[in-house]
């Protein structure tokens, strides 16, 4: 992590595809998904001859990427794919849930030294309520961002100084689930912490008490 943002490498695999048809493709964009592709995506270019065709592109984790030729080969009619290895540049992810009457929605939320510049609610909730509720998604989602606009979680620790909660993230590689937060006393950023660990207990003085207790104003 540097500057807020999480560096890392992924392969771009593309095959340029002139004779398949459009549920063939859907079918592969759903196999390459199944099969662990990161993203799965089509373009429209022009071939020799000026043939309309379609451009195949997805994103394959590094370890990932020789299977995922092979089952482009397999999978479509192409005799041929390209393979680039890419370097990217991401947010820090956390989800935090906000309750509504409708029940809970998952918002998605892209951190940059620990402050969130992007939220989004998960689609498959907001169509959920949406068909529930008989609502335009439109309303749906002005109705989540105003749940999600309510005051943050605030905690304190054992020792002293407060914490913003941010939500929670999980490992990519043991899939330990963490807890993200960032401290309000001063600038230093995103904190990271197993949540196993955040919420236990600890021994002070022969006492029990929470390693972070949640302010409740």
């Amino acid at each position: 992590m540097d500057g807020g943002t999480i560096s890392g490498e992924v392969f771009e695999i593309c095959a340029n595809i002139d004779d398949m048809t459009g549920e063939d493709l859907g079918a592969a964009m759903e196999i390459l998904l199944r099969e662990g592709a990161l993203d799965v995506w089509f373009e429209a270019i022009q071939m020799k001859k000026n043939r309309p065709a379609v451009k195949l592109s997805l994103l394959a984790a590094p370890g990932d990427e020789e299977r995922l030729a092979e089952a482009v080969l397999r999978h479509t009619t192409t005799l041929g794919v390209r393979m680039n290895r890419c370097s990217r540049v991401m947010l820090a992810r956390v989800s935090e849930t906000v309750e509504t009457q409708y029940g809970g929605v998952r918002i998605k939320k892209g951190l940059l030294s620990g402050e969130a510049v992007k939220e989004m609610p998960e689609y498959e909730d907001v169509r959920r309520i949406a068909r529930e509720s008989g609502q335009p998604l439109s309303a749906v989602r002005a109705m989540i961002a105003g749940g999600a606009g309510e005051a943050k979680r605030r905690f304190r620790h054992y020792k002293g100084g407060e914490y913003e909660y941010l939500g929670t993230a999980r490992h990519s590689e043991t899939e330990e689930e963490l807890v993200l937060y960032r401290p309000l006393y001063n600038d230093s950023g995103l904190w990271v912490r197993p949540k196993k660990m955040f919420f236990e207990n600890v021994t002070v003085e022969g006492k029990s008490v929470p390693r972070f207790e949640e302010i409740k104003d």
